[in-house]
């Protein structure tokens, strides 16, 4: 696997293994007993398998594009019902300080509704990534023909 991620131009090592076309045909999982090292240290320190981690979260899931899309519409509906409960408080005179509703409200508004908008925008470029890889619609493993047919 190294040579090919060397010739490729890329980064790490996932990213040429869950490219390849289809599952893997290995029957059983590998086994856990593996020898210690003997000698010297592991080249994975905390960082580089974090950014392994990235790496593998954002290239191959629109997970966090959602996480974003819901995470912004559920604090806007979020910040309208804090919104009512800070002026029916304001109201009552539990809160004290003026401006303070205000300035709350609109703040968690704006913010809910930027992380809204923000979503948006993702899913929009995730699509337009996933269309630009020019990946085939579907993988022909056989390729079969027949006596008396006219293929096409």
């Amino acid at each position: 696997v190294r040579p090919v991620c060397r010739g490729s131009g890329r980064t790490s090592v996932d990213t040429v293994m869950l490219s390849s076309p289809g599952p893997s045909r290995r029957a059983s999982l590998p086994s856990d007993d593996r020898r210690r090292r003997e000698k010297g240290k592991s080249a994975w320190k905390f960082g580089r398998r974090f950014r392994y981690m990235l790496d593998s979260i954002f290239s191959f899931s629109d997970f966090p594009v959602f996480l974003l899309l819901w995470g912004g519409g559920i604090g806007v509906l979020a910040s309208v019902v804090f919104g009512l409960v800070t002026i029916v408080a304001r109201l009552a005179g539990v809160i004290q300080v003026p401006g303070y509703s205000a300035i709350i409200v609109l703040q968690l508004f704006f913010f809910s509704l930027l992380l809204l908008t923000q979503g948006i925008v993702a899913s929009y470029l995730w699509r337009t990534f996933e269309n630009t890889k020019r990946r085939p619609l579907s993988l022909v493993r056989d390729r079969k023909s027949f006596k008396g047919q006219n293929s096409l």
